[in-house]
């Protein structure tokens, strides 16, 4: 008798989720939209159900440090298994101009998850981060075994790994006058801090010593220390200190 409650249990427990996941993806939305964070973010669009659909996702402009270069589609698929663990976790797929990512990301009592399978980022991207800088990119920013695990709310990072490579060519920098580089190929390595903030580390991939870093801070903005050392690879000529900072600014994004 036991084993028919069990069963009988666990066929009412899969017809609700499948029930729920059938849902149209357009009937939620609306309370999707209402918990985004200041209006930065909005979701239009939907199409398929929660179980699997797609949906149009716009970045707002946050002032005049950053303006997405467009709409994003990103398509996803339920990953049902995963409730064995109390866990929400969707397959995901983002495609836009200059944007190619795939991966997971999962929610559950312990915090979120995120991992970037494979991922291109395009210099459209990258370049309104850079424009207080007053410096441009070419060439994409490529992601892989991207890791990361924390609290999503708070934007802290308790578990962080990863390698972002760009492969150098030409930068154009316009301050303090117009000038353009060619850098060599530049490797980034992703972890958590003990101030449970992302931490990215930046190096030339021939010698492997440290250029900047960029740490993403749980305020919601960055920070980013560069290095004399890229004094050389700027064609300013070889720095006495080459491990003192140069540059260290912060930079809102959220």
């Amino acid at each position: 008798m036991a084993n028919w409650k069990r069963l009988l249990l666990i066929g009412i427990v899969a017809y609700v989720l499948f029930f729920i996941a059938k849902i149209p993806a357009d009937l939620v939305l609306p309370q999707i939209n209402q918990r985004l964070p200041n209006g930065t973010v909005s979701l239009s669009e939907p199409q398929g159900s929660i179980w699997s659909g797609s949906i149009d996702l716009t970045v707002q402009p946050v002032g005049r440090t950053f303006r997405a270069p467009g709409v994003v589609r990103v398509q996803w698929s339920f990953r049902p298994f995963d409730l064995l663990y109390g866990q929400l976790a969707l397959d995901y797929w983002v495609k836009s101009i200059g944007l190619d990512i795939n991966g997971f990301v999962a929610n559950g009592l312990s915090g979120s998850e995120l991992s970037i399978e494979r991922g291109t980022i395009g210099s459209e991207w990258v370049n309104p981060l850079l424009q207080t800088r007053a410096a441009r990119i070419e060439k994409p920013i490529v992601l892989k075994g991207v890791y990361w695990e924390g609290d999503l709310g708070n934007k802290m990072t308790f578990v962080a790994q990863g390698n972002m490579n760009w492969e150098g060519g030409p930068v154009s920098v316009s301050k303090p006058i117009q000038t353009q580089l060619d850098l060599p190929i530049i490797i980034g390595h992703l972890s958590a801090t003990e101030r449970n903030t992302l931490l990215l580390d930046v190096q030339q991939q021939q010698d492997k010593q440290p250029l900047l870093s960029v740490e993403v801070l749980t305020t919601g903005g960055v920070k980013v220390r560069v290095l004399k050392r890229v004094q050389a690879l700027a064609g300013m000529g070889q720095p006495r200190d080459p491990d003192a900072v140069m540059i260290e600014f912060e930079q809102s994004l959220l």
